[in-house]
């Protein structure tokens, strides 16, 4: 992040640059070097400050006492107060309750007057005299444990393996209907016929496959199963990348000198020098243009005839720019440079964006991008026959 902008800038005209080539203008809060002068202020009334404080202290010691009286109960109060609802309970000294030993588990429970679990501990050698209601328990245990029993016929060569035994309760789930296969349908990058074949190439017959060519529309299509009505098809596209298109290089895209200037900060990322991306929000912002037109019209009396128009123009576009975008959707970026075309028709301004450079890589691009993938699909399925349309 740069400490200072726009110091190349008079300074009257320096904060409308800086409102230009910002983002938003917002009333903020920030820190103030102090002159001597200021320091000297400052400390007179920290001096004044303290006194009053010191005043107000002891006045405030003459009734601490009074206040801490009074506090203490309450802060005590709440001391409890704030435990219980913690824990979500509170402790009891003492209240009768009624033990109940649970011999099979060796555990002793104490049970309130509502029922309820307070405490448990093991049970002590003691305490191993089973009373009636224990007995009764177990009773209701194995009766229980009865009911539920399966039996299992276990086979006669039976090795002693573990038996796997599941019991499920209720009406059976109804079968799935039986579907008929979904043909693979796709359309993505020019990648993707090589990546399919890249993971299936064995799970196919080349023979019974084609791979079909159309550079004019930068396409490469796959086909499995050729003969068949549920075929796979794989399709891959160079296309432009979504950069190039909204900046509409090389196409009729038209821009109005401030719609243009907005895109340009919003989209500030895409150039290599900033400080040129700054400028040109700048100029577009505040657009000239000095247009000078001669015309030329006459007629003689033997037929002979002369019009003429010329229009000469002379405005604060820059003649280009930068740009490091990617050319096609899925690749890398590439350093191009852009001109600003300007048609001026009296108050009607439009703009438009030519790259010549990325016309020419476009073109180069195009057929040996293709080319790589043909080559990489030949070496891992060589069978597969490949047209040219």
């Amino acid at each position: 992040m740069e400490k200072f902008l726009g110091q190349d800038i008079p300074e009257n005209k320096r904060w409308q640059f800086l409102q230009d080539n910002a983002d938003a203008v917002e009333e903020i809060g920030y820190t103030h070097r102090f002159s001597p002068e200021e320091l000297a202020q400052k400390k007179e009334l920290l001096a004044e400050a303290s006194i009053k404080i010191n005043d107000i202290e002891e006045e405030k010691k003459e009734v601490l006492s009074d206040f801490k009286d009074r506090l203490k109960p309450l802060t005590e109060e709440k001391s409890e107060l704030l435990e219980n609802i913690k824990t979500g309970s509170k402790f009891i000294p003492s209240e009768k309750c009624v033990k109940i030993l649970y011999h099979e588990e060796k555990m002793v429970g104490y049970y309130n007057q509502l029922g309820e679990l307070v405490y448990s501990r093991p049970i002590m050698p003691q305490e191993m005299q089973k009373t009636v209601f224990s007995i009764n328990q177990k009773q209701e245990q194995m009766t229980e444990q009865n009911e539920n029993r399966i039996n299992v016929v276990v086979p006669e060569n039976y090795n002693g393996t573990p038996i796997e035994v599941v019991l499920r309760e209720g009406k059976a789930a109804e079968q799935l209907p039986t579907r008929e296969a979904i043909p693979v349908k796709i359309l993505g990058t020019i990648e993707s016929p090589l990546k399919w074949l890249e993971k299936r190439v064995e799970l196919i017959d080349q023979k019974q496959a084609n791979i079909t060519v159309n550079r004019d529309c930068m396409k490469i299509s796959f086909i499995d199963k050729e003969n068949d009505y549920y075929r796979n098809e794989v399709s891959g596209v160079l296309k432009p990348s979504k950069e190039m298109m909204e900046f509409g290089i090389n196409s009729e895209k038209k821009w109005e000198p401030i719609n243009l200037s907005k895109f340009f900060k919003m989209h500030r990322a895409f150039f290599n020098d900033k400080a040129e991306n700054m400028v040109l929000v700048s100029t577009l912002k505040n657009f000239k243009a000095k247009v000078n037109q001669d015309i030329e019209r006459s007629k003689e009396e033997n037929g002979s005839r002369t019009d003429n128009y010329s229009q000469v123009v002379d405005s604060n576009l820059p003649n280009s720019f930068k740009l490091n975008i990617p050319l096609f959707k899925g690749f890398a970026c590439e350093e191009i440079e852009v001109e600003i075309y300007a048609d001026i028709d009296g108050r009607d301004v439009s703009l438009s964006l030519v790259s010549a450079g990325a016309n020419e890589a476009i073109e180069e691009y195009k057929n040996r991008v293709i080319d790589e993938q043909l080559n990489l699909i030949r070496e891992i399925a060589p069978d597969i026959v490949i047209i040219e349309i």
